[in-house]
This record gives structure tokens, sequence and C-alpha cells, in this order.
């Protein structure tokens, strides 16, 4: 007969280290173990908190010329993953900045940032984060990236 345990106590592991023949330090990103039959199964990854995550350039820019409205993207932004388990899914969400940003591929590795309605001599800034989730179901969110807009116009 099994006992039950209560586990409310346990507290999420975000890395563990270990020192190896040479007394140098080194990180663990997963843990393995052998079931029953002997095949290898994962049984942690030091994904979370984001380490090994990153979106990168930080502050990603469009302009436009118009005499009128206009939407306007920016440059792609990509993120970066080396830690976790892959595969990796991803999900940009916009952390402020008004209801005309979107994210022009909220779910890829790489997104534009675009804001409708910039009308001459307006700049808009929003920013955004993506979330990556790893095949064991772990989550981190990237650095904040920023986004601006800007129509140059002068009418």
């Amino acid at each position: 007969m099994s006992a039950v345990r209560d586990i409310s106590a346990l507290r999420t592991i975000k890395g563990i280290s270990i020192r190896d023949a040479g007394n140098v330090l080194r990180s663990i990103k997963a843990g393995f173990a052998r079931d029953a039959g002997n095949v290898s199964r994962q049984v942690f990854t030091a994904f979370g908190g984001g380490a090994g995550l990153k979106a990168s350039p930080i502050s990603v820019s469009g302009f436009g010329n118009s005499r009128g409205s206009i939407a306007i993207s920016t440059g792609a932004c990509s993120v970066s993953a080396t830690s976790g388990v892959p595969p990796y899914t991803y999900l940009w969400s916009k952390v402020s900045g008004d209801a005309s940003w979107n994210a022009t591929n909220p779910t890829g590795v790489s997104s534009a940032f675009r804001r409708g309605n910039v009308a001459p001599s307006d700049s808009f800034t929003s920013t955004w984060k993506c979330t990556v989730t790893d095949s064991s179901g772990s989550t981190a969110d990237t650095n904040v990236v920023t986004a601006n807009v800007e129509n140059l116009n002068e009418s």
C-alpha cells in the first residue's frame, strides 16, 4: 500500500550544477532516468526562468511617409532558445501599446510588429515578449522587445 504524501512544500528547481573531475562547476540542462523497460526518459529540464532564452534585436522600428494615415510594420525580431527540450512553440504577446498593434507572425520564432492608423507626424511605441514552450511543457518568457513606428510626412 502506498502512503499519501503532502507535496505542497516542494519547490521548482530552476537549475542544477555539479563539479566535474577538474572541480569545475557545470550546469546540468536536463536529467534522464531509465524506466522498467530500460528506456531512457527525461525527468527534468532546466528551461524555466528564461535561462538560455533571448529575443534579438531588443528594439525594432518601422517608418512610413504618407499624407494620410497608414499601417506601418517594424523590422523582425527573432527568438533563440538554448535550453529546454526541442521542439519549441512560440507565442508573441503585447506587454504595452494600444489595440491598433499586432504581431505579424504571433506563433513564429520570428515576428515583426504592425501598427495601423499612423497619421502624418505621428509615432507610436509598444512592447512585446515571446512565451516559449518546450516539448516537456516548460515555459519561459523572453526579454521585452520595444517596437516603434513613425509616419515621417509632415503634411
